[in-house]
């Protein structure tokens, strides 16, 4: 009789037990998450420009480590990014959607030519900065900076640059450097094409003067003497890598120096599970030797920060381009 009541309690007992689980699995499934779809990895620029090759790159490396199932990249170029922003901003809450961004989203918004901001997105990743370039075709007569400025103080129109975006980091970085030298960056002639590739095709088949671009987007015509790049914004000369023997700005006298930064941003509202997701891939991502591999052809420093940090970093560097913007008097907002 003890052992029958024994029996049921235990028998009770596994039941309970059983039901709890069943209770509880659903919850701790919901904790994880994995992409079901193909990812897409958006680039607001044309195939060949600076954004698409990290989208590109970012995509290779991904799936060769087997970081993320399934990706592609999808171009949406137009509308100085709008096109793009407003394709990831109809994806709410859907982490299979991921945008390059650099600080045109920033830029764009405070100069008042669009509505989107980081702040519209989720801010997954800070990955990396570069240093902007300014390069002329190597049989250009225009040998260093000082022969550049010399030329646009007699006429400032007879110089036509080349870029992909107005207030992008590299016709900033110029603005800021040409009104040093007494230019008056409103009264330059600037041609902006869909990508960095079309601005440096326009360069190298004589369309243009100076293209103004990040650094990553010349360095192989820079190795092949295509180009002759007059100087790079970064701080100090690289010390490998072809940009060593590239003169900087601040080499030549010009107190200026600015990198351009490369992060990720997904839709807005996306649940914490796909964040954690995110963050867990583009963490063991940047740890690979193919990563720093392609950053080397960028003339890039490998900056990771998480989505909480790249948050915080983004917040910054949107108070830092306003201020540059409205010492130039281009910020409207």
């Amino acid at each position: 009789m003890a052992n029958n009541r024994c029996d049921a309690r235990l028998a009770s007992f596994l039941i309970l037990g059983l039901s709890l689980f069943t209770a509880v699995r659903p919850v701790s499934a919901l904790a994880q998450w994995t992409p079901e779809q193909p990812v897409e990895i958006i680039s607001a620029n044309s195939p060949g420009g600076g954004v698409d090759r990290i989208a590109r790159s970012l995509q290779r490396i991904l799936h060769e480590r087997k970081l993320v199932p399934r990706s592609i990249v999808v171009n949406k170029p137009g509308g100085a990014g709008a096109v793009a922003w407003t394709y990831l901003d109809r994806q709410e809450g859907n982490g299979h959607y991921l945008a390059v961004a650099t600080p045109t989203i920033m830029t764009n918004h405070i100069t008042g030519r669009s509505t989107y901001n980081h702040t519209n997105f989720t801010a997954l990743a800070h990955l990396f900065t570069e240093s902007v370039a300014f390069a002329v075709r190597f049989d250009s007569p225009i040998k260093n900076w000082a022969d550049l400025m010399a030329r646009m103080k007699k006429d400032p129109a007879s110089v036509t640059l080349a870029s992909s975006s107005r207030e992008g980091a590299a016709p900033l970085t110029f603005a800021m450097a040409a009104k040093q030298a007494g230019i008056n960056p409103r009264q330059t002639k600037l041609v902006v094409f869909n990508s960095t590739g079309e601005a440096v095709t326009a360069l190298l088949g004589g369309h243009v003067t100076v293209t103004l671009t990040i650094a990553g987007a010349v360095s192989g015509h820079l190795s092949e003497n295509k180009v002759r790049i007059l100087a790079t914004s970064a701080s100090k000369r690289a010390s490998y890598g072809p940009f060593a023997v590239v003169p900087t700005l601040m080499d030549q006298g010009v107190s200026v120096s600015f990198r351009s930064w490369r992060g990720i941003l997904g839709p807005r509202n996306m649940p914490a599970a796909q964040v954690a997701y995110w963050d867990n891939a583009f963490a063991r991502m940047v740890a690979t030797e193919e990563w720093e591999k392609e950053l080397a052809t960028y003339d890039g420093a490998n900056e990771y920060q998480n989505s909480t940090k790249a948050r915080a970093y983004f917040e910054t560097q949107y108070d830092q381009l306003k201020l540059i913007l409205s010492d130039l008097g281009l910020a409207k907002n």
